[in-house]
Order: structure tokens, then C-alpha cells, then sequence
């Protein structure tokens, strides 16, 4: 990841551990957070996940800046050599450490450069994000993220190759309930995603949802 956001981790089991520890790495392999808690903690911050038969633990500020955590952080990049960021206002959940600049060809877009293109207009991407391009047999987005990115601030990108767009959306956590979606029938713990392309709507065909609503740029590239 590029920077600190609210992301589900693995399933989680079994419990019988006596110490969890989250590293979180950047894409250039620096270490960007780490923290340890007892299991009892991480239980108590865990959800059920009855479609995963497990619990799922996310990278949210209340994990780790939680007062049960402790902060591995900076004896980890030590170790490994890394600078650490000492700025008392810094902020690792609002502030990441800057990204080198780089040359892109954006007219191949996917899903990183699809991120970095937002930030370059201003988006500052956090919470979980999902990329999709126009499917090259059907006019329509597919899509199949997991359905805990319902109860969590939700950024969906779709691109739109044909005329170089990227279209935006923010969408709040729990804007979308779990039941009015549908889901796999083979993986019923992903969202069966195919919105309309070309459809002012931004209509899911599927469950007949208008994405429109959370609608807020189309970026051309």
C-alpha cells in the first residue's frame, strides 16, 4: 500500500496464539506501521465473518492507535535500517511518507496507476478501493470486492479506456446494505458488480442499484 487505510486483513480462525502482530508495508517494502496486541485485544476488535467462517481484523485508526497496541514501528525500521519520520505532527493515518515522483503511461491504466492519477487530481484515496475497467466483450464494469467493503468508506474507480476517462465515486460506509447487493452464488462473500457503461446511471444490472449518487469526477487521462 501507499499509505495508511482502513483494510481488512486475513481471516482469523483459531485463536490460539498468545501475540498478534500487523506490519504494514508500503510498496517499496518500507515499513509504514506496526503494532502488537494480546489476542484477548485483538478479539475484542475483531468482526464475525460468518461468510469466511472466521473474523476479520481491519487496519482502521482504532486498531492502531489503540491504547492496548504497542507501536513496533520504529524498532522494526531500525532494524532494518530504515529512516523513520520523527515530525511531531505527523500523522501516519493522514500524512504517508511522500511517494518518489514517477513517469507513467496512464493511457495503460490499472488499478495502482489508477490511485496515483487520483492523487495527482486531488484525491487523497483512503478505506477500501476497487478498480474496473470496461469489459472488453460486454458494455459493462465487473467487479467483485468483498462484501465487508459495505461497512467501510468505499472508493470505486472505474475507467473508462475507450474515451481515456476514469470516473469517481465515494461511497460512504454503510450507504448499501448487505441485502440489497448481490453477491456470487459460487462466492457468496463477493458482490457480483456489472454496472452499465455508458449509462448516465452508473447502473448496476445486477441489483439494479444507481451508482450515480456517489458520483463526484470523471478524470481524463
Amino acid at each position: 500500500m501507499d499509505k495508511l487505510t482502513s483494510q481488512s486483513l486475513g481471516v482469523i480462525r483459531s485463536w490460539d496464539f498468545d501475540i498478534l502482530v500487523v506490519v504494514l508495508f508500503d510498496k517499496f517494502g518500507n515499513i509504514l506501521k506496526a503494532v502488537e496486541l494480546k489476542t484477548d485485544d485483538a478479539k475484542q476488535l475483531a468482526k464475525e465473518n460468518e461468510y469466511q467462517n472466521g473474523y476479520i481484523l481491519t487496519t482502521s485508526k482504532e486498531l492502531l492507535d489503540n491504547s492496548k497496541t504497542r507501536d513496533l514501528t520504529k524498532e522494526l525500521q531500525n532494524i532494518l535500517g530504515e529512516k523513520t519520520i520523527n515530525s511531531p505532527i505527523f500523522d501516519p493515518l493522514k500524512d504517508p511518507p511522500p511517494i518518489p515522483e514517477i513517469t507513467h503511461d496512464f493511457n495503460k491504466l490499472n488499478r495502482a496507476l489508477a490511485i496515483e492519477l487520483c492523487r495527482k487530481n486531488g484525491f487523497n484515496l483512503y478505506g477500501e478501493i476497487t478498480f474496473s475497467s470496461k469489459n472488453k466483450s460486454s458494455d459493462l464494469y465487473w467487479a467483485n470486492p468483498n462484501i465487508e467493503f459495505l461497512s467501510n468508506d468505499w472508493w470505486l474507480l472505474l475507467n473508462d479506456y475507450k474515451n481515456n476517462n476514469l470516473h469517481i465515486f465515494d461511497i460512504p460506509a454503510n450507504s448499501i446494505r448487505t441485502i440489497q447487493i448481490k453477491t456470487r452464488a459460487d462466492k457468496p462473500e463477493q458482490i457480483d458488480l456489472q454496472i452499465k457503461y455508458r449509462d448516465d446511471a452508473f447502473e448496476d444490472s445486477r441489483s439494479g442499484i444507481r451508482f450515480v449518487k456517489w458520483f463526484i469526477k470523471t478524470i481524463p487521462y
